[in-house]
């Protein structure tokens, strides 16, 4: 059942239109534009049906002031008029009304367009009642989606920070199997040999060690630095840890660190072309040595199944711009998927759980931790063949402007 207001200052024709609607609707009969303006806010009708030619107010005028009202804007107001002039129907959709009843009518008439009207109005509803349940889905389902984001950005951050830390800690461990087969080589020694040890050897021995003992005191200090730095928000946040140094040097050190890696230091022919001027960065130097260690031990993963492995490490300046490739001659990377190799999570190699014994396995981090590095200095990162049959890996980093 509707709510209709009836608005007319004849009693006759409020009588007739009462008697047409009271057996279906609820109904609120007044005399005056006042009065509709009155009962409007407080009855809240669903249609109204308003006379023109009434005293004071007429029915323009107060549709006009229905239609200002953001209470009662959205009734739909049908106007009763004895006017056939076209001048009064305009002026009237004007004022915002909805439709026109022409005295004098007929019942069907006014109850087949007040029905249409009350049709539309409960459709008007109908949607937006739907938009509203649509809008507290959708904000519901997004504030899921920022939930869920921020996972994913957590899971993100960790797997970086757990991927970029393994190389320094294969220093570490490395050099530290190191030291411990030297130790028991040297008691095997002590065991089975002469009794008699020359004064210099024990030296020998204990510089080797010494030497040992500061590269995992360098790798540890590196990985320190590492992740300081992976806990900053953006660049802006690490502007203090910036500062002058030469790729060159990082390069070596870098070289020095994966020398704990028996792999790298016998299995695989190394060429190192470091350029012979320094080549000064402006950078967060365990950043630049994250991108060597990534850009070396995938060139290692690549060469996981040739028998004579080859890699080729250099540097040099180009322009405006310090670079340092690596290259290997491993299967290579197909054209088809090198624009997804800088990637997050895109990786060919097993996950750590399905990778085959000593099998290199893969977090899809690596290469794009080292593009997005990279990027936060202005650089740029290329991928092309390499001369050794395999791939090369390009980064370029702008040189420190000269005053």
């Amino acid at each position: 059942m509707h709510r209709l207001l009836l608005v007319d200052d004849d009693p006759i024709n409020l009588a007739v239109l009462e008697e047409i609607f009271s057996e279906t609707d609820t109904l609120c009969c007044v005399q005056s534009g006042e009065e509709a303006l009155q009962q409007a806010s407080e009855f809240k009708p669903d249609l109204i049906l308003l006379d023109i030619m009434m005293p004071h107010m007429d029915g323009f005028e107060t549709c006009r002031r229905l239609k200002a009202n953001p209470e009662t804007t959205e009734i739909p107001v049908l106007f009763l008029t004895a006017s056939t002039e076209l001048k009064n129907k305009l002026t009237g959709f004007a004022c915002g009304g909805s439709d026109y009843i022409t005295k004098p009518f007929e019942a069907e008439e006014v109850i087949a367009r007040t029905r249409t009207h009350l049709h539309l109005r409960d459709a008007r509803e109908l949607i937006r009642r739907h938009n509203h349940e649509l809008e507290a889905l959708l904000e519901e389902r997004t504030r899921d989606l920022i939930q869920s984001e921020r996972h994913a950005a957590f899971s993100l951050l960790m797997q970086g920070i757990i991927h970029n830390l393994k190389g320094p800690l294969t220093a570490v461990t490395g050099l530290s199997d190191f030291i411990t087969s030297l130790i028991e080589s040297k008691n095997e020694e002590l065991s089975t040999g002469p009794a008699h040890i020359p004064a210099s050897e024990p030296i020998a021995f204990l510089t080797k060690i010494a030497g040992s003992s500061q590269l995992i005191s360098g790798a540890g200090e590196e990985l320190k630095t590492m992740i300081d730095s992976m806990m900053t928000k953006s660049k802006s946040d690490k502007q203090q840890s910036l500062c002058e140094t030469d790729l060159n040097t990082l390069i070596k050190q870098e070289l020095t660190f994966l020398e704990g890696d028996m792999r790298f230091k016998h299995a695989i022919n190394k060429t190192v072309q470091i350029a012979e001027k320094p080549l000064p960065i402006c950078v967060v130097p365990s950043e630049i040595s994250q991108i060597v260690s990534n850009l070396i031990r995938n060139a290692m993963d690549a060469t996981y199944t040739e028998k004579h492995p080859k890699m080729l490490i250099a540097s040099g300046k180009k322009g405006k711009n310090a670079w340092l490739s690596v290259e290997d001659d491993g299967p290579g990377i197909p054209p088809e998927i090198r624009d997804r190799i800088f990637d997050p999570f895109f990786t060919t190699k097993p996950r750590a759980d399905k990778a085959a014994d000593k099998e290199p396995s893969g977090t899809g981090l690596g290469l794009y931790t080292v593009a997005a590095i990279v990027n936060t200095y202005g650089g740029r990162i290329d991928v092309g063949d390499s001369s050794l049959g395999g791939t090369r890996m390009t980064i370029s980093i702008p040189l420190i402007k000269k005053t």
